[in-house]
């Protein structure tokens, strides 16, 4: 004997994509005791959705994940991959030939451009531009369309960042330690480019190059505000007033800072006063 919760269970199931067969077998009876027991509950048996009904579902997520693949849906419904692709064509989602991309593929294509296009504009790492850019792409995916491309996606790594008047460029990076690595620069104040190592361009000891770092020493002395006292060069202030730290460390401080403080004195740089 089926009972009404029986036959609103095989119906649940119907509506959920399974066989009427399949329904009934599920609760133990043939198709045509449930189709009477149905009839006499007064219990509509539903149609089973068609595939093209199931997919359809997924199309948002289809369009929106470039995961996504004929193969893949066809796994999921548990149906031929023949019969998903006529379900895409059904609903416009065009499809073509094998060994052409799809529209999916397309898509994803576009975002994989738009990803490295920025990167090399502006620098930085994939992960970071595709968050910026609120994109849904796999990282992996874009380093291996970069690398179809011959793009090198490290040599964007810190490339167009500044750093006092150099300019990083793109370009391979030459590891020097574990932290540390040498890359390519260019001085914004000679239009020079020179190879220089990151950690002192990011610690504020390097803030151009050598030639360009010589002619702006050449001019510039050392006052104390408080006393108005001037000094021709760092090194002759730190060896009078018995500074703490090193003369390199006293200049790149009032470079970076403006001004150096020490016992309640501040240092600034001033012209020169013995400028010949």
């Amino acid at each position: 004997m089926i009972d009404k919760k029986d036959v609103e269970h095989a119906a649940s199931l119907i509506s959920a994509g399974s066989s009427r067969s399949a329904a009934a077998k599920s609760i133990g009876v043939s198709l045509f005791l449930l189709q009477k027991a149905a009839n006499d509950y007064e219990v509509t048996l539903p149609k089973r959705p068609t595939i093209t009904d199931r997919v359809k579902e997924l199309v948002p997520r289809i369009l929106e994940d470039d995961d996504w693949s004929g193969h893949k849906i066809a796994k999921m419904l548990n149906v031929s991959q023949c019969s998903i692709s006529k379900a895409l064509r059904q609903l416009a989602i065009e499809t073509n030939p094998v060994g052409c991309p799809t529209k999916m593929q397309n898509r994803s294509l576009e975002k994989k451009q738009m990803v490295l296009d920025y990167l090399m504009e502006n620098g930085g790492y994939i992960p970071r531009v595709i968050k910026e850019l609120g994109l849904n792409v796999d990282a992996a995916a874009v380093r291996r369309y970069a690398k179809e491309q011959g793009i090198d996606p490290t040599h964007y790594r810190v490339a167009y960042q500044e750093y006092g008047f150099w300019l990083v460029l793109p370009g391979p990076v030459e590891r020097v330690s574990v932290a540390d690595y040498r890359v390519s620069a260019r001085c914004t104040l000679c239009n020079t480019e020179h190879k220089v190592q990151l950690t002192n361009l990011r610690g504020g000891q390097s803030r151009m190059c050598i030639d360009c770092s010589r002619q702006d020493k050449q001019w510039l002395s050392v006052k104390c505000v408080e006393t108005g006292r001037v000094w021709s060069s760092v090194y002759q202030v730190a060896k009078d007033m018995n500074f703490d730290l090193t003369p390199q460390t006293i200049r790149r401080r009032i470079r970076i800072h403006g001004e150096y403080k020490q016992d309640g004195r501040t240092y600034i740089f001033v012209p020169r006063v013995n400028k010949r």
